[in-house]
């Protein structure tokens, strides 16, 4: 059985944005866990400058920088301050598959509004919902933020100081992408080929690709 592929979209969604403009950010805040540091010498990773962080890397621009060692494995994307708060859309489909039993090459993964929302020392990646909705003001539209919220998909620690001209943050992507099965694969998996144990091995999972245009991004994540 060869291993799924999927292929990660992200783009400007100006229509979704002038829908639902407006909308409250229901993200809820998480604490931070302050760790001390053992032996000497070392800082945190957050308190390094930007141009420490991503020195000699490979700088590959469009809708989000982003800064790639290849070598290690490493993956970083730059969030500019007016991209915080903003709503993109996520659309996901599948590059390889089983071949049967609902799994095929090709296939759309689902897609969905989201925007990246700061927490102290980490940013969020909220999933909009847009299933029910309601005129902003009204008393619907408190009972909807009430019972449907967003959904916080994944967060990804900030690993540098903001860029000292662009204020722009600095987040390791594979954080978001490449730590979980967002769409469920495993739980379908054992459903059709039952009984079976598939389940996500996060360790042997990595961005293996990403292209970069001025409107979108595509990553390859495997």
């Amino acid at each position: 059985m060869r291993a799924m592929k999927r292929l990660v979209s992200i783009a400007a969604c100006a229509l979704a944005l002038a829908l639902l403009a407006g909308t409250a950010v229901a993200a809820k805040k998480d604490s931070d866990k302050a760790g001390a540091a053992k032996g000497g010498g070392g800082g945190a990773s957050e308190d390094k400058a930007f141009d420490e962080v991503v020195k000699d890397m490979e700088v590959i621009p469009g809708l989000f920088t982003i800064y790639r060692k290849a070598d290690d494995n490493k993956l970083l994307m730059e969030i500019r301050p007016e991209q915080l708060e903003h709503l993109f859309l996520f659309a996901m489909s599948f590059d390889q598959s089983t071949g049967e039993r609902g799994f095929y090459g090709a296939m759309m993964g689902g897609d969905f509004p989201f925007l990246f929302h700061r927490v102290g020392k980490t940013v969020q990646w909220v999933m909009k919902n847009t299933a029910f909705t309601a005129s902003s003001g009204t008393p619907e539209a408190r009972a909807v933020a009430r019972s449907f919220p967003n959904a916080i998909l994944a967060a990804s620690k900030i690993v540098s100081k903001p860029h000292p001209e662009r204020k722009s943050l600095l987040i390791d992507v594979g954080e978001m992408l490449a730590s979980r099965d967002l769409p469920g694969i495993a739980i379908g998996l054992n459903q059709v080929y039952e009984p079976t144990n598939f389940s996500f091995d996060k360790d042997k999972s990595a961005i293996t690709a990403v292209k970069a245009f001025p409107e979108n991004l595509l990553f390859d994540v495997a």
